[in-house]
């Protein structure tokens, strides 16, 4: 009788230990992953903004974003590694380098062809704006497809569901 109740006591403690590293992993996730939603919302307002043609609120946005990216950039070093393991902190590094790039080459150059005068404001201008976003696009979903394949191991490894951002 008592290595069945000993089995039971093993068995409760382990599946609450389970539970809790999961919940601490779920935790850890959403720390990163509500950073990492300020920046795509700065994207998102940034194009959005570009119809702003009179007010120019594009510069304002794009500062915003540059500097939030640079924040996260020198802070991400100080948040902690999960379990020992600092992959998934990593990875979210190497995004917002990606972020980094985007933002002061492609976005910068964008952003410099849009302020152009309207005398000079082309058609290969324009072109030139539209393939400048179109390789930013696909650079950050590149980076975020890698990203978010390092947070699928994760969660799979610490037993949790990610949940769509769009839901």
């Amino acid at each position: 009788m008592k290595t069945i109740l000993s089995l039971i006591i093993i068995s409760i403690l382990f599946f609450g230990a389970c539970t809790n590293q999961s919940e601490k992993a779920i935790n850890y996730n959403d720390q990163i992953i509500n950073q990492q939603q300020k920046i795509v919302q700065l994207f998102n307002k940034l194009d959005s903004s570009f119809t702003d043609t009179v007010n120019q609120s594009f510069k304002t946005i794009y500062q915003e974003l540059m500097q939030e990216v640079e924040h996260q950039l020198k802070s991400i070093d100080s948040f902690p590694d999960f379990d020992g393991n600092n992959q998934f902190k990593q990875e979210y590094k190497t995004l917002l380098t990606v972020y980094q790039d985007v933002v002061k080459n492609d976005y910068s150059k964008m952003i410099d062809l849009y302020t152009l005068p309207d005398s000079l404001y082309t058609q290969n201008v324009k072109d030139d704006f539209l393939q400048t976003n179109k390789i930013a696009n696909d650079k950050l979903q590149e980076a975020l497809n890698r990203f978010i394949e390092v947070q699928k191991q994760f969660a799979s490894k610490y037993k949790f569901n990610l949940q769509d951002q769009n839901e």
